[in-house]
């Protein structure tokens, strides 16, 4: 499971939801269940890119273009792939300590440091751009439109900063509860706006530009007497989909919200830490306990779920041609139909362990191990 962050206290580790019965709620991970394969995953590439991700909790996701694939590693070495075949472009090694990594805007790279750093590169080339200091650690990966850079820091800071120059447009402060997951998630733009996710189970949308608060949404109600049970993260970045905003939190919801005020639209209980995924008027959930669910797009009602993953761990869904795939704590990838959650494939990718979602483009799906390895699949 996930480190929690006591703020002001101590660091504990939460284990999950307490069980009431082993016989009904045992914590031993499921038995994989045996099921005729009905599609393939096919290897098209994999390419060894640094050290990966140490014990430590970081946010790295590849970032992919039409013609690359950026990853960087904890070290600070950042690496540029070509996207289909998988030749290395470039690769710049920066000897700094990474914490978050990485995003693409406009030919520029985005990238956070545990010194609390924000880096710029050149996408062409890995050259440094620009480097500015923030209050504390960047624990979510900047975000960016091209023209503003957004930030976040571990104690709940937010920079707006120009793109060309890495100059301080603006600032926002959200107060921290005393006890949230570890990390948060990244920053996420809708138009004109900019959304940031934050512990309290709200999302709060300011205007990108200059800052301004717009509107907060809240997903996750806290409940409960201990701090514990309190803990309502949006440890998920939004997802935007058209003029709506799905987004969910950990021991709360998972709920859509109207994108110009942040009218909630449907909320059903769900407890995740993993970012969501859509296609086809469907949206895609890993729950905490390991159940895949899929929820009507339109109405929030349940189309399905999947629970024979129970207690492997799964991380965030991603969807590839009518798929959805999800990968669990032994290193398996399953790949369920879209239309009704049934097993389709199950393999083990390249690489060891697999903390970082899972990237979906260019017909393939790029996976990064925590060992640094990227590797590229497509339906066979």
């Amino acid at each position: 499971m996930r480190i929690l962050l006591v703020v002001l206290l101590a660091s504990v580790v939460f284990a999950g939801c307490a069980s009431k019965d082993k016989k009904d709620d045992p914590m031993k991970p499921a038995k994989l269940v045996k099921f005729e394969a009905s599609a393939k995953l096919k290897k098209v590439w994999s390419r060894s890119a640094g050290d990966g991700q140490d014990k430590r909790y970081s946010r790295f996701v590849p970032a992919v273009t039409r013609s690359a694939v950026y990853v960087a590693d904890v070290d600070g070495n950042v690496y540029a792939f070509d996207a289909l075949k998988g030749k290395r472009i470039w690769k710049s090694s920066l000897k700094k300590d990474i914490s978050a990594a990485i995003s693409e805007a406009d030919g520029q790279l985005y990238l956070g440091t545990y010194d609390g750093e924000i880096i710029a590169l050149n996408a062409e080339n890995g050259e440094v751009l620009w480097e500015k200091q923030a209050s504390s650690e960047i624990s979510s990966i900047p975000a960016s439109n091209g023209r503003i850079v957004v930030a976040q820091s571990i104690d709940g800071g937010v920079m707006g900063l120009n793109a060309k120059d890495g100059e301080k447009v603006w600032t926002f402060d959200h107060p921290v509860p005393i006890l949230t997951l570890r990390g948060a998630a990244s920053p996420v733009f809708a138009g004109q706006k900019v959304l940031l996710p934050f512990e309290s189970g709200q999302i709060v949308a300011l205007s990108a530009s200059e800052g301004v608060s717009l509107w907060e949404a809240r997903v996750g109600q806290p409940k409960g007497s201990t701090e514990l049970d309190k803990i309502v993260d949006v440890d998920s970045s939004p997802l935007v989909i058209g003029q709506t905003i799905y987004a969910a939190t950990f021991q709360g919801s998972i709920g859509a919200f109207e994108e110009g005020q942040g009218r909630p639209m449907w909320k059903k209980p769900l407890s995740t830490y993993t970012d969501l995924a859509y296609d086809s008027g469907k949206v895609f959930a890993s729950a905490e306990d390991s159940t895949v669910y899929a929820f009507n797009s339109i109405n929030g009602n349940e189309e399905w779920r999947n629970e024979f993953l129970h207690r492997r761990d799964i991380k965030a869904p991603a969807v590839i041609g009518d798929y959805v795939a999800v990968i669990d704590e032994k290193g398996y990838l399953h790949l369920l139909k879209q239309e009704d959650g049934s097993f389709a494939y199950r393999f083990k990718p390249s690489g060891d362990d697999f903390r970082s979602p899972m990237v979906s483009a260019n017909s393939m799906l790029y996976i990064l191990a925590d060992d640094g390895r990227i590797t590229a699949y497509k339906l066979k």
